[in-house]
């Protein structure tokens, strides 16, 4: 397995989301996550694509929302156990 996660600027994201995802034709996954300015918080983004690209590939599934809530859930938790105020991340990705 090969995953390449990189960040980039939010203006040059496909969807305007702050993070993407998908398997390119060598099978590597793709992660592309906006640059927040913030190491920790580029990570927690990088960690909830890879949770739903996880879940949907398991599934053989396209992305809903419980996949993205399931994934936040997780995201919170680690926010919490890497002492990120939560708050000023979401506050800083909904600012992107």
């Amino acid at each position: 397995m090969k995953i390449i996660m990189e960040t980039l600027p939010h203006v040059t994201q496909i969807y305007g989301a702050c993070g993407n995802y998908w398997v390119d034709e060598y099978g590597t996954i793709q992660i592309r996550v906006s640059e927040t300015g913030n190491d920790d918080f580029n990570w927690l983004v990088f960690l909830h694509e890879a949770i739903v690209q996880k879940l949907c590939a398991h599934k053989n599934i396209k992305a809903t929302d419980k996949e993205h809530l399931l994934a936040a859930g997780i995201e919170k938790i680690m926010a919490s156990l890497l002492d990120i105020d939560w708050k000023k991340y979401d506050n800083t990705i909904n600012e992107l």
